[in-house]
């Protein structure tokens, strides 16, 4: 009868990365989610405002007014946005927390 080895071999465990590692990569994707975030709500913006002065220049002056209200109700709030997402994502970076 064969005696039982001494020693186990436990096989390389795949894919499993140390925990500095996976911080690393944790912090990277955090940081590319902020940064499309923040372009994609500037991006929203200046669509925004493109349309708007594409509509006051091809439109007549008895569309203004309405004009003038839809966008005292749409860019309140998207300026709101851009500046909450611009501000906490350079706000991040200048603290130095996305390097923890």
């Amino acid at each position: 009868m064969a005696s039982p080895p001494r020693t186990v071999e436990i096989a390389d465990p795949g894919g499993i990365s140390p925990p500095e590692e996976r911080r690393a990569n944790l912090n990277l994707k955090q940081e590319d989610v902020r940064r499309w975030l923040a372009v994609g709500l500037m991006a929203i913006f200046a669509v925004e405002i493109l349309v708007s002065l594409y509509i006051m220049a091809t439109g007549s002056k008895e569309t203004w007014p309405d004009l003038k209200e839809l966008l005292a109700m749409i860019l309140g709030p998207t300026v709101a946005l851009v500046g909450s997402a611009t501000g906490f994502y350079f706000g991040t970076k200048a603290d130095g927390r996305d390097k923890e």
